[in-house]
């Protein structure tokens, strides 16, 4: 255990606590909320984990879980998803609304940004 690091972490989230603490009360930013019609039941899924922290135009897949229609269709970690078939997706929300239409067995186009490239994988619900 590097004790003088320890050391080192604790004086100086004291010293933030204590500069913050004649600040009086911090204002609290609320994160936007989601507004879906309803509980959410998707009939089927892709297999990303989204990056929740995205704040772009998109779906930005954290992680593709393996054998899973995103993996199979060639999805990375990093892509981001902009369309599903006709559905465009701009948010998490809208990604959701898009799933939404498809049923096991079906097959569409996933449109996704990788680096500077747009391109179209074949998935299969």
């Amino acid at each position: 255990i590097n004790y003088t690091g320890v050391y080192r972490i604790v004086k100086y989230i004291y010293a933030i606590v204590a500069a913050t603490n004649s600040k009086g009360k911090l204002p609290f930013s609320k994160t936007r909320d989601m507004q879906l019609p309803g509980p959410v039941s998707l009939n089927v899924t892709l297999g990303i984990m989204p990056d929740y922290a995205f704040t772009g135009s998109g779906v930005r897949a954290d992680a593709v879980s393996a054998d899973k229609p995103a993996q199979h269709a060639g999805l990375q970690p990093g892509d981001i998803i902009i369309r599903l078939g006709d559905y465009p997706v701009q948010s998490l929300e809208s990604y959701m609304q898009a799933l939404n239409r498809f049923h096991k067995g079906d097959k569409t186009t996933v449109k996704v940004k990788r680096g500077t490239a747009t391109i179209d994988l074949n998935a299969q619900f």
